[in-house]
């Protein structure tokens, strides 16, 4: 563990890894994160940290379904205009998910 810089086994850049976050949501502390996220009575909850959590969320699924979006758009498109280039927004995002490891 080079990258750890605390007493408290933080990185340097105070970043949790998907490792990390992945072993603490899929134990009984899940319950404990959640309810320190939503609940105002938890006395670690913090109102702005959940605030911006909640709109990293939502940002995410809205690109989400943009995404998706544009991508029936395009495939639309494709379908009544055969060899015309389209929507270079769809056709990036297009790509993207086509090419993502997932």
């Amino acid at each position: 563990m080079d990258d750890v810089d605390g007493g408290d086994g933080s990185t340097p850049d105070n970043k949790i890894s998907v490792e990390e976050l992945e072993a603490v949501m899929t134990t009984g502390n899940r319950d404990l994160v959640i309810s320190a996220l939503v609940d105002s009575n938890n006395p670690l909850y913090d109102h702005e940290l959940s605030k911006g959590e909640y709109a990293v969320w939502r940002a995410n699924q809205n690109k989400g379904l943009h995404d998706d979006e544009q991508i029936k758009k395009q495939d639309e498109w494709d379908s009544r205009n055969p060899g015309d280039g389209g929507n270079e927004e769809a056709l990036n995002i297009k790509k993207k998910k086509t090419n993502s490891p997932t």
